[in-house]
C-alpha cells in the first residue's frame, strides 16, 4: 500500500460530525438494568415520519431503500456432535479416558448446559470435573495442574487430548478422538459455514482448533435444523499426531467458506500463520463432491503452511555447484516488495527434490527480479536438476553458532530446553537476524512456533521482542533424540503457499469472506460477487523505539524502526505546519499519553523531533516502546481490564510500553468479484469496491464501521446515545457472516463487530444485522445477539455452588465474552435459523483466579470451571415487516411499551408476534 493508498483510507474514514443521529435500535432493559445478555427486538425500520419530519432528509440518506424488520430473538441452544462413519476429533467434554465420562453421570451433566456434580478427574485438591477446565492460577510452577494452555496433560484446557497423565506423559502420546457412542457439545470449533441441501439437510464447514495444539477444517451434517449434527470429515490439519508441551502451533487454515462459480465449488480458507498481511491471500482447494457423505474427501487430509516465502518453479533449471556459471530460475511469483511473501536474495531450497534440506542443498541466488531468481547456484555437488513445478523456499535464516537443540518433552512453563539459538542472515554468519525482517517479524508474532534446522523439526516457544535474531526455549518434542547443529545450518518454516493448494488474487490481505452478493454497482454481468473483510495486523503501530532504557519525553527526539510489515506509515510531510500526533505509553503514570512531532527524519532508523507531550516532565517512556500512528486505540487500562483484555491491575513498564495491549488492527468491508473462483477484481466498482467509511449514515457512522474509531459507548455492550460523537461507531468487523435476500428483494447482512474497547479486532462484542438496496450502501448496524460482559450467568452459577446448589449455567455464559461468525438461512416457515461461535470470556483461556466483569458483582475465573471457549449455538430469528399490522403480543407474553426518544420525539415499539418474513 503506497502512501497515496493510505492517505486515502485515512480520508474515507474521516466523519463529519452532525448534532445527532437517530436511534433506530430497540433496547428491551431488564428491571435490575443490568446489561443485556442479548436483545429480544430489533427493529430496523425508519419510524413514524410524521415523529421525525425534521429528519426526513437525513434518515432517507442513511436507509435509503432498506427493508425494515423487527427481530424476535429467541433463545440460543448449544450445538451438539456425535461421531458418524468415524470418530470426530477431540472434543472439550470428553475428559480424560482414565476417568469416568462427565457427561453420564448424575447430577452433573453438559447438556443442555453444564451442571456441576459430574465425575472428576484427579483427586484431593487437584480434583477437577472431567472436562477440559482453564488453567492454574499457579501453574506457573512446573507439574501443576490444571496444565496451562500450550501443554497437554490432565486436567487443563487440553484435558484428555493426548490420553492420559501428566504433560510429560500425554506429550508423548497420540491425540485421541471423540469416544464412540457419546454426544457432546460441538466444541472447540467456531467460524461456522452452513449450506442447505436440496434434500433440506445441512452442510457444516467449521474451524476446528483446540487452543493452541492443532487447527483443521471439519464437516458435519443435520438433519434437524442445527440442532445436532454428524460428524462427516476433516481436511487441512496443520499438526496430526502431535502433542504439544508449552509450544503453540494451531496457527494452520481456518474461517472457512464454501462459494460456487462457474459450476465449481470451491472450499476458501484463511492462511493464518502469514495472513492478515499485504500480498497474501486465501488458500483455495476445490470440492470434488460437496453434496457427498465427505465434502472434505478430495481436499487434502494434512497441509502444513507457515511464514516461509515460496514460489513454484515456472521452468526446469540445471542449477550448477558453486564455481559453474550462474543460472536464472523462473519462479511463478516472488511477492511483493514489503509483503510476507517478497523472495530476496539470498538461500533457497528446491522442497521438491530435498524435502529435508541441509546445508549441501542450498541454492544460493544472488539477486531476485519479478518472476525470476538469478545468479543461482547450489551447494549440492553435481548441482540441482530443478523440475518444472518444484516448490523454492526462501532460506529464511542461518544458526550462527553450533548448538544442540534439547530432546522434548518442554517445561509447563515453556522454559526448557535450548535457551536460544541466535539466527544469522546468512550462512557464514554475520548479522544476527533473519535473512528479511518481516519473515523474522512474523515468527515472532504470529506463527506457528514449530521450525526446521536441517529440515528437522525443532518446537520452540517464543518470547523474543522485535527486532527477532533468535529462536527460544526450544527442544525436538516428545520422544525425539537431541539435535546438534553445525554454525551455518539451514532454518526454514512451513511454506506460505502450499503445492497443493491454489491462492486468490486481488484481494486485499483477507481475513475471510463474509458471504455472495446479488449485486453491486460496478461489477460485471454475469461475475460472482463477494464482500469479504481485509485485516491488517498492527497496522496503527508506526514503528519500535530504539532506546535500551527508560527515556525522557522531554527530550524532543523520539529515535525508531518502522515495523516491517506495517501497512500504516507516518505522513510523508511532518513539520511546524502539518505537525503528527501518535501515541506512547507513559510508564512514570501508567497511561497512554499523545505526543505531536514537528519533523520526521529517515535513515537507518527513523526520528520524530520536535516532539512535545500532556507527559510530565520527568515523566519516561520504556526501552522499545510501540508508537502508535494516528487512528490509534487509545483505551485505558481499567476498561480493558474489565473483559480481560488489558495488562493487568498493575500493568509492567513492559505492557505499558505496548499500548496497554490496544489492538491497533485495521478491519475494513471490502467488495470484488471473480468469475473463476480464484482470480478477483474491483476495477470498476463503486467506491473502489470499499464499504467501510465509504457511506452516507450521517453524524455518527459511516457506513458499517469506521476502523479509525477510537471511542466506544460506557456501555461497550449497548450503543452509546444519540449526539455522542463516535460513542455509536464500531472500530471493528468481523470476518464470518451471511448475506440473504428478503422478500422486497433488499439485502440483509449478518456479521459481527466491535468497538475499540473490546481489545480486539476478531469483532465479537455482538452479531448485528444491516440492509441494503444495492450491495453498497448499508443501514446502520443493529444488534442481534450480543456478549454479557457482566458475566452473570458465570457469576449467579458460582453464587449456587456457594450455597450448595449445582444450578445449570445459564447458556448466555457459552456466548457472555465472544458472539460473532454468524451463518443465517432461511427457513420454509419465514424464520431464520442462525448458528454462531460463542466463548465464556473474550480471550479463549483465561488463568484461574483473574477477575472480571463490568457489573457489581465481578466474576472470579474458577480452576474447576470449564473452559468453554469455541461453541457453537444455534438460535431462530422471527422477522416481521415493519409496515404490517402489528398482532398480539406473542406467548401471551405482552411486554410494556419501550419509549424511545429521538432528538425530543418519542417512538413506542412493541413487541409483535411472528409474521411475514424475509425469504
Amino acid at each position: 500500500m503506497t502512501v497515496d493508498d493510505r492517505s486515502a483510507v485515512r480520508a474515507r474514514v474521516r466523519r463529519t460530525h452532525l448534532p445527532f443521529r437517530p436511534r433506530k435500535n430497540t433496547y428491551v432493559m431488564p428491571k435490575n438494568n443490568t446489561p443485556i445478555r442479548f436483545l429480544p427486538t430489533v427493529t430496523l425500520a425508519v419510524v413514524a415520519s410524521v415523529l421525525l419530519a425534521p429528519l426526513a432528509q437525513v434518515i432517507d440518506a442513511q436507509v435509503a431503500g432498506a427493508a425494515g424488520y423487527t427481530f424476535t430473538t429467541g433463545t440460543p441452544s448449544l450445538d451438539t456432535i456425535t461421531n458418524g462413519a468415524t470418530a470426530a476429533p477431540w472434543n472439550l467434554f470428553q475428559g480424560d479416558p482414565s476417568s469416568p465420562n462427565y457427561a453420564s453421570q448424575a447430577p452433573g451433566t453438559v447438556l443442555p448446559t453444564y451442571t456441576p456434580g459430574g465425575a472428576t478427574t484427579g483427586s484431593g485438591a487437584s480434583a477437577e470435573p472431567n472436562v477440559a477446565v482453564y488453567p492454574g492460577a499457579n501453574s506457573g510452577t512446573d507439574g501443576d495442574s490444571p496444565y496451562p494452555s500450550g501443554t497437554v496433560g490432565t486436567p487443563g484446557p487440553l484435558d484428555g487430548y493426548c490420553g492420559t497423565g501428566n504433560q510429560a506423559t500425554e506429550s508423548a502420546g497420540s491425540p485421541v478422538r471423540q469416544p464412540a457412542d457419546t454426544t457432546l457439545p460441538l466444541a472447540p470449533a467456531y467460524f461456522p459455514h452452513v449450506v442447505r441441501n436440496p434434500d433440506g439437510s445441512l452442510t457444516g464447514y467449521f474451524d476446528y482448533r483446540p487452543k493452541d495444539a492443532d487447527e483443521a477444517i471439519i464437516v458435519a451434517q443435520s438433519t434437524d435444523n442445527a440442532q445436532s449434527w454428524t460428524y462427516e470429515g476433516e481436511a487441512l490439519e496443520q499438526n496430526p499426531g502431535y502433542c504439544p508441551s508449552a509450544d503453540t502451533n494451531d496457527d494452520g487454515q481456518g474461517h472457512p467458506n464454501v462459494i460456487t462459480v462457474g459450476g465449481t465449488t470451491r472450499l476458501y480458507t484463511l492462511q493464518r500463520p502469514a495472513g492478515d498481511n499485504p500480498g497474501i491471500g486465501m488458500l483455495v482447494h476445490t470440492l470434488a463432491a460437496p453434496a457427498s457423505s465427505d465434502p472434505l474427501s478430495g481436499v487434502p487430509a494434512t497441509e502444513h503452511v507457515g511464514i516461509d516465502p515460496d514460489g513454484f518453479a515456472a521452468s526446469g533449471a540445471a542449477v550448477p555447484a558453486t564455481g559453474g556459471t550462474p543460472v536464472p530460475i523462473l519462479v511463478s511469483e516472488t511477492g511483493a516488495a514489503g509483503s510476507p511473501e517478497q523472495l530476496v536474495a539470498g538461500g533457497f531450497v528446491d522442497l521438491t527434490q530435498n524435502p529435508v534440506p541441509t546445508a549441501s542443498t542450498i541454492i544460493n541466488c544472488s539477486a531476485v527480479a519479478t518472476g525470476t531468481l538469478s545468479g543461482c547456484t547450489t551447494t549440492q555437488p553435481g548441482g540441482i536438476t530443478v523440475n518444472s513445478g518444484d516448490l523454492i523456499e526462501q532460506v529464511i535464516g542461518y544458526v550462527k553458532s553450533a548448538a544442540t537443540v534439547t530432546a522434548g518433552p518442554n517445561t509447563t512453563t515453556g522454559d526448557g530446553g535450548l535457551a536460544s539459538i541466535t539466527v544469522a542472515t546468512t550462512a557464514t554468519p554475520g548479522t544476527s537476524g533473519f535473512t528479511n525482517a518481516t519473515t523474522g517479524t512474523l515468527y515472532n508474532t504470529n506463527a506457528p512456533n514449530r521450525a526446521y534446522i536441517n529440515g528437522v523439526a525443532v518446537y520452540c516457544n517464543q518470547a523474543n521482542a522485535n527486532p527477532t535474531t533468535k529462536m527460544e526455549n526450544c527442544t525436538t518434542g516428545a520422544d525425539n533424540p537431541a539435535l546438534a547443529v553445525a554454525a551455518g545450518a539451514p532454518i526454514t518454516s512451513d511454506p506460505i503457499f502450499p503445492s497443493s493448494a491454489s491462492v486468490t488474487t486481488g484481494l486485499v490481505s483477507p481475513d475471510g469472506i463474509v458471504g455472495v452478493l446479488p449485486s453491486y454497482p460496478g461489477a460485471p454481468s454475469g461475475s460472482t460477487i463477494v464482500m469479504y473483510t481485509e485485516k491488517e495486523l498492527s497496522y496503527y503501530v508506526a514503528g519500535t523505539t530504539t532506546n535500551s532504557s527508560a527515556t525522557n519525553f522531554s527530550t524532543g527526539t523520539i529515535t525508531f524502526t518502522p515495523s516491517p510489515y506495517t501497512s500504516e506509515d507516518l505522513p510523508a510531510v511532518i513539520s511546524p505546519s502539518s505537525p503528527v500526533t501518535v501515541s506512547m505509553g507513559d510508564i512514570t503514570a501508567s497511561t497512554i499519553v499523545p505526543v505531536t512531532c514537528t519533523g520526521l527524519t529517515t535513515g537507518a532508523t527513523d526520528s520524530l523531533t520536535g516532539c512535545t507531550s500532556t507527559a510530565g516532565v520527568n515523566d519516561q517512556y520504556n526501552a522499545t516502546s510501540l508508537i502508535g500512528a494516528p487512528g490509534a486505540a487509545t483505551v485505558d487500562n481499567i476498561t480493558l481490564n474489565k473483559t480481560g483484555e488489558g495488562a493487568g491491575l498493575n500493568p509492567s513498564a513492559k505492557n505499558i510500553a505496548k499500548l496497554m495491549k490496544n489492538n491497533e488492527d485495521l478491519t475494513i468491508l471490502r467488495v470484488a468479484y471473480t468469475t473463476d473462483g480464484v482470480d478477483f477484481s474491483s476495477a470498476g466498482l463503486a467506491g473502489g469496491g470499499i464499504i467501510s467509511g465509504n457511506g452516507t449514515e450521517g453524524s455518527n457512522y459511516n457506513d458499517i464501521n469506521n476502523p479509525a474509531s477510537t471511542t466506544s459507548p460506557g456501555n461497550i455492550n449497548q450503543y452509546g446515545s444519540p449526539g455522542t460523537a463516535d460513542a455509536t461507531e464500531m472500530r471493528f468487523v468481523g470476518s464470518g457472516g451471511s448475506i440473504i435476500t428478503n422478500n422486497d428483494g433488499s439485502y440483509g447482512l449478518f456479521l459481527s463487530g466491535a468497538w475499540a474497547a473490546d481489545g480486539d479486532s476478531d469483532a465479537f462484542n455482538q452479531i448485528f444485522y444491516s440492509s441494503s438496496t444495492d450491495g453498497q450502501h448499508w443501514s446502520v448496524p443493529v444488534s442481534v445477539i450480543s456478549t454479557d460482559y457482566t458475566f452473570a450467568a458465570s457469576v449467579a452459577q458460582d453464587s449456587a455452588l456457594a450455597s450448595n446448589e449445582d444450578q445449570p449455567l445459564g447458556i448466555s455464559a457459552y456466548y457472555s465474552g465472544r458472539a460473532y461468525g454468524p451463518s443465517v438461512w432461511q427457513n420454509p416457515d419465514g424464520s431464520l435459523t442462525m448458528v454462531f461461535a460463542g466463548y465464556r470470556l473474550p480471550k479463549p483461556i483465561t488463568s484461574a483466579g483473574t477477575v472480571l466483569g463490568t457489573g457489581s458483582t465481578q466474576y472470579t475465573v474458577g480452576s474447576t470451571d470449564p473452559a468453554l471457549y469455541r461453541n457453537i449455538l444455534t438460535v431462530t430469528l422471527f422477522a416481521t415487516p415493519n409496515d404490517a399490522a402489528a398482532p398480539e403480543a406473542p406467548f401471551a407474553v405482552l411486554l410494556p411499551l419501550i419509549g424511545l426518544a429521538i432528538a425530543g420525539a418519542v417512538v413506542f415499539v412493541r413487541r409483535r408476534r411472528r409474521g411475514p418474513v424475509p425469504a
